[in-house]
């Protein structure tokens, strides 16, 4: 378990879940610019890093633009 003081490095969310807007509130103000989508989902990713091509969340998730 983090430290709940530490801001989060990845969020994940559904994009018109219900706590949609504070995952993407969150995510901006950690900083987390780096957005993935699931294609035919709803489910979003936002992370401070780029996904390792070789890594299996690679094969699921594709590079969106962050939340306006």
């Amino acid at each position: 378990m983090g430290n709940p003081n530490q801001a989060p490095d990845t969020v994940i969310y559904f994009a018109d879940g219900y706590e949609a807007e504070a995952a993407r509130t969150i995510a901006s103000a950690a900083g987390l610019y780096n957005c993935y989508l699931a294609p035919g989902t709803s489910v979003r990713l936002a992370t401070d890093c780029d996904l390792d091509p070789s890594s299996s969340l690679a094969a699921i998730f594709i590079p969106t633009q962050p939340p306006q």
